[in-house]
């Protein structure tokens, strides 16, 4: 499912994207609408795509 930037904008946490040493880390608050993510299939950060992805809420 495409996610429209101004919707990406309200919900990444700015300046959250880190490197890790298994990969990249950054945070979303939902600051729209109660929802739950049940599945990221793929991100696409910089044109490289990104399919292996796991998270954890909190």
């Amino acid at each position: 499912m495409f996610v429209p930037s101004i919707l990406l904008k309200q919900l990444y946490t700015r300046a959250s994207l880190t490197k890790t040493d298994k990969g990249l880390s950054f945070s979303l608050k939902n600051r729209l609408k109660d929802a739950t993510i049940k599945e990221v299939k793929w991100i696409s950060l910089d044109g490289e795509k990104f399919q292996s992805i796991k998270f954890h809420s909190s």
